[in-house]
């Protein structure tokens, strides 16, 4: 799909505290897109979701 598109747009929902580095936490799916993808990715924190206690 990125072969088409001027830009792929990708949500980060992290599970891991905020920090420098992304790159130990991303799946196998997103790193199959940043190898693969023939535009521009835009990786964009999700918002972190508030806890009901």
């Amino acid at each position: 799909a990125s072969a088409d598109a001027d830009l792929v747009v990708v949500a980060l929902h992290r599970q891991h505290p905020p920090g420098p580095s992304i790159g130990p936490h991303l799946g196998h799916a997103l790193r199959a897109l940043l190898r693969r993808a023939t535009c521009p990715l835009l990786l964009v924190p999700a918002p972190v979701a508030a806890r009901a206690d």
